[in-house]
């Protein structure tokens, strides 16, 4: 088992708080305080539930879903690392705040991997793999950005009925890094789940719901 398990957990709710402290920094400095106060609160939820497994799963993949956000429904990453805006135009202030979003995400999945995995050991290796995700994932985006990118900017012009193509896009993207989630820590969370779909849904929806919010036009205007 993991020796210092509970230092790891302290410092797991420190990349959890940072991550929501993140979010209102780039609300601040980009004017939209209300927007990123509703994206935060998903985070700000799983602060404070219960510390066991599911909460940990949950966790990663709410880390997944944002270096996802950030890497392919939005160009930021693409922008800010592949394209190179992050050194050439550092006027562009999203092209490092949606990096720094980006790698306390990385490393919030790598520690609670790594609570799961219960080997202390395996945290350099997750968050290797975590961090490796994030340019992975910019450089195709390009290729793949249209699935989600309409979705998105029809929501941002008041067609709220496209964010229902969210609510079908959300389990085909999260079940493989789920899958790969239980696999790379042998934590039998499968067995878990079962009685347990509704507390998930929730959470999802949740999820979701804040996200949409967090877009409406109303709530991004300058």
């Amino acid at each position: 088992m993991l020796a210092d398990k509970s230092l790891l957990s302290r410092i797991e709710l420190l990349t959890c708080a940072c991550a929501i402290i993140w979010l209102q920094l780039v609300g601040i400095l980009d004017r939209t305080v209300v927007h990123h106060i509703f994206h935060s609160l998903p985070v700000l939820l799983l602060l404070f539930l219960p510390k066991t497994p599911l909460t940990r799963l949950l966790s990663v993949l709410t880390a997944f879903a944002w270096i996802f956000m950030l890497s392919i429904v939005t160009p930021m990453l693409n922008n800010a690392i592949i394209r190179g805006y992050l050194i050439s135009r550092s006027n562009l202030s999203y092209t490092w705040l949606s990096t720094g979003m980006a790698l306390i995400s990385a490393i919030w999945m790598a520690e609670n991997l790594t609570l799961l995995s219960g080997k202390k050991s395996n945290f350099i290796l997750f968050a290797a793999g975590s961090i490796i995700l994030i340019p992975v994932l910019a450089f195709i985006q390009p290729y793949i950005s249209l699935v989600f990118g309409i979705p998105l900017s029809r929501t941002l012009n008041g067609q709220y009925l496209w964010s229902l193509i969210f609510l079908a896009e959300l389990p085909a993207v999260l079940f493989l890094p789920w899958w790969i989630a239980v696999k790379i820590t042998h934590n039998n969370v499968l067995s878990m789940l079962k009685g347990k779909v509704l507390y998930q849904v929730l959470y999802w929806v949740f999820f979701l719901t804040s996200m949409i919010i967090g877009l409406l036009p109303a709530l991004n205007s300058r």
